[in-house]
């Protein structure tokens, strides 16, 4: 899957991980500034959960995998992005392959993110100004200096449905999570159909967790 390397980009950021969802009873809960300060929050949680169980997370994998399972796959949209990431495919494929493909994604981004679990460590993360869109949808901009190297923009778009908020999408330097994958994956389709893909997910998932 060409996108891992994109993937691995974005974790090594510290941020495609932290993603926050909730409401705030200081301010209108689909505000723009509530997603902002749950992101930060966010990440705090996770950077301090990282740094409590590195040495664990080091001797087993699970721990890492139970990590992502608990405090990062809840807060994303999965059905959302799973649509865009198929684009054409999801309005073609049937039921059954919708459900089985986001069960097979789901596995394949949290594998993706234990994987980089490991490499997780503290930086300072500027915080820019949010951009919100229409349909209480927001973009929470960040910023993280690197020394001697330009800044790596991290973008995340969240969307308040069903009163949380929940990501649907993250750019790293320009690069859309959701673009990375649907070109790969569109590849796949076309050579080997959304059963294929599928299957192909199937056994890299199967692989992974028994490492």
């Amino acid at each position: 899957m060409a996108c891992v390397g994109v993937l691995r980009k974005f974790t090594a950021g510290c941020c495609l991980l932290l993603l926050g969802a909730g409401t705030s009873a200081a301010q209108a809960p689909d505000s723009a500034a509530a997603a902002q300060r749950l992101v930060r929050e966010t990440i705090d949680r996770v950077v301090a959960a990282v740094s409590d169980q590195r040495a664990a997370i080091s001797a087993d994998p699970g721990r890492a995998r139970a990590l992502v399972n608990t405090l990062v796959m809840p807060l994303v949209d999965q059905r959302r992005i799973g649509r865009l990431v198929l684009g054409r495919y999801w309005r073609r494929a049937s039921p059954s392959q919708q459900a089985r493909f986001i069960m097979e994604f789901r596995t394949l981004v949290m594998h993706t993110y234990s994987t980089a679990l490991t490499e997780l460590t503290h930086r300072n993360v500027e915080y820019l100004s949010p951009r919100a869109a229409a349909n209480h949808e927001v973009t929470i901009r960040t910023r993280i200096p690197q020394p001697g190297a330009s800044p790596i923009t991290i973008n995340y778009r969240l969307a308040y449905r069903e009163r949380r908020w929940k990501v649907f999408d993250v750019t790293v330097d320009g690069v859309s999570l959701v673009s990375v994958y649907r070109n790969s994956f569109g590849t796949i389709i076309k050579r080997d159909g959304l059963d294929g893909l599928i299957e192909q997910l199937v056994a890299k998932n199967r692989g992974s967790g028994s490492t």
